[in-house]
C-alpha cells in the first residue's frame, strides 16, 4: 500500500514538473520568439506591404524649402527687389504652374507686355497661332512675319483666301506673280489660255522673244500688253528666277480663271502677291499648303477685327504696335505657335495673366537671368509658391 502510494506521488510530481516546464517554455517563447520559420499548424504571420507611392502622393517635405533657400540661385535672386515682388504676388504661383507659357513670357517680356495691354487682342493672337500651328506642317518664327504681312493687307488676303489653289500657287512663286499681276491685261490672257503658255515653263527667254514678236496667237491678240511685259526688266528677272510659275498657272487654270473673272479680285491678288514677295521665304515655308495659307489669312483677319473692336481712341495705334512688337521678337509668336495649348490654358487663367501684367517690368528686368530661370523652373520652387508663408520667407531672407 505504501509502495503504491509512493508510486502515485512520483507520478504527480512528474506531471507537475512537465506542466511547469511547459508553462515556462511558453512564457519564454512569448518574450523571445524564434528567429527561424515556425512549423506546425499555426500559419506564419503575413508581413505588411505598403502600396506603391504615386506621383500624387508625394508632397513637399519640410526640408525642401530650406534646401531650396540654400541654393546659389536663391541666394542671388532673393536680393533682387524685382524677384521679391514677383514671388510675393499670389498670381505668380499660377503662372509658374504653366512652364511652357511661363518660359515664353519670361524670354519675351516686352513683346508679351505689349500684347497683354489688350486682352482681346491677346486672345485673338493665341487663336491665330493655334490656327496656323494646326494647319502648318512647320510652325516657326517666320509665321509671325506671315501674319504681319497678311494683317497689313487683310482685305486682299481675305479675298484671295476664297481661291485657295490660286493662293497656294501665288505663295509658291510670289515674285513671279507679283510681276505678272502688274500687267493685268497680259496676265488675264495667260489665265484664259493657259495651255498656250505651258510651253514656256522653264524657258523664259522663249517667252520674252514670243512676247516681243507676237508669234503666239494668244500673244498677238494682246501684242502691246505683252510687249510691255517683255520690256519690263524687273518682271523678266522675276519670271526667270521663278520659271515654274508658268506650270503653276497651267495646273491651277480654273482657280485663276475664277479669281480674275472679277477685276477687283485681280487687284487684290496683285496686292497680296506684292506683299508676299516682300518675304518670299516666309511664305515658302508653307510649302504650297493651301489649307495653312487660308487658316493664316483667316487668323490675321480675326486678329485685326478683334484689335479694331477693342481699341479705343487712345489706342488707335495699338494694332500696329502689337504687330511691330511681334516682328521685333518673332520668337514670341513662334512660342505661341509652338505651344498653342499652353497659351490657350493661360488665356483661361486671368489671375496668372494679371500677375504678368502687374509685373511686366520685373519680368523684363529678369529676362535672360540664368539664376532666375533655374529657380523658376525648379519643381520645388513651384510647389513652395503654393505655401502662403513662402513669400514672407523670401522677404525675411533679404
Amino acid at each position: 500500500m505504501a509502495t503504491a502510494l509512493s508510486h502515485k506521488q512520483k507520478m504527480y510530481l512528474t506531471t507537475a514538473g512537465v506542466l511547469a516546464f511547459g508553462v515556462a517554455a511558453y512564457g519564454l517563447g512569448r518574450v523571445y520568439p524564434p528567429l527561424g520559420p515556425s512549423a506546425g499548424t499555426i500559419a506564419p504571420a503575413q508581413r505588411y506591404v505598403s502600396s506603391q507611392v504615386g506621383e500624387g502622393d508625394v508632397t513637399l517635405g519640410d526640408t525642401s524649402v530650406p534646401e531650396l533657400m540654400q541654393t546659389d540661385a536663391f541666394e542671388l535672386m532673393v536680393k533682387d527687389p524685382s524677384f521679391r515682388a514677383l514671388a510675393s504676388d499670389p498670381g505668380f504661383a499660377q503662372l509658374v504652374r504653366n512652364p511652357q507659357a511661363f518660359a515664353a513670357l519670361t524670354s519675351n517680356a516686352s513683346a508679351f507686355a505689349q500684347l497683354l495691354k489688350n486682352p482681346q487682342a491677346f486672345d485673338a493672337a493665341v487663336q491665330s497661332a493655334a490656327a496656323i500651328s494646326a494647319a502648318s506642317s512647320r510652325p516657326s518664327a517666320a509665321n509671325a512675319q506671315v501674319l504681319n504681312l497678311m494683317a497689313a493687307n487683310s482685305q486682299a488676303f481675305s479675298q484671295l483666301a476664297n481661291y485657295p489653289q490660286a493662293f497656294a500657287a501665288i505663295a509658291a512663286s510670289p515674285q513671279a506673280f507679283a510681276a505678272l499681276t502688274n500687267h493685268p491685261q497680259a496676265f488675264a490672257a495667260m489665265v484664259n489660255q493657259p495651255q498656250a503658255f505651258a510651253q514656256f515653263a522653264g524657258n523664259v527667254g522663249s517667252f520674252k522673244q514670243a512676247a516681243l514678236t507676237g508669234g503666239n496667237p494668244a500673244i498677238k491678240a494682246n501684242a502691246q500688253a505683252f510687249a510691255n511685259l517683255a520690256n519690263d526688266a524687273q518682271a523678266m528677272a522675276a519670271l526667270t528666277s521663278n520659271a515654274q510659275a508658268f506650270a503653276q498657272l497651267t495646273r491651277n487654270a480654273q482657280a485663276f480663271q475664277a479669281l480674275t473673272a472679277n477685276a477687283a479680285n485681280l487687284r487684290f491678288a496683285a496686292q497680296a502677291a506684292a506683299a508676299m514677295s516682300q518675304n518670299a521665304n516666309a511664305f515658302a515655308r508653307f510649302g504650297g499648303n493651301a489649307k495653312a495659307l487660308v487658316a493664316a489669312s483667316q487668323a490675321a483677319q480675326a486678329f485685326n477685327s478683334a484689335s479694331a473692336a477693342a481699341s479705343l481712341s487712345t489706342q488707335a495705334n495699338f494694332n500696329a504696335q502689337a504687330f511691330a512688337a511681334l516682328t521685333r521678337n518673332p520668337q514670341a509668336f513662334a512660342a505661341i505657335t509652338s505651344n498653342p495649348q499652353a497659351f490657350a490654358q493661360l488665356t483661361r487663367n486671368p489671375q496668372a495673366l494679371a500677375a504678368f501684367s502687374r509685373n511686366a517690368n520685373a519680368f523684363a528686368q529678369l529676362s535672360g537671368n540664368a539664376n532666375f530661370m533655374a529657380l523658376a523652373q525648379s519643381p520645388a520652387f513651384a510647389a513652395a509658391l503654393q505655401s502662403p508663408g513662402f513669400a514672407q520667407a523670401i522677404n525675411n531672407a533679404n
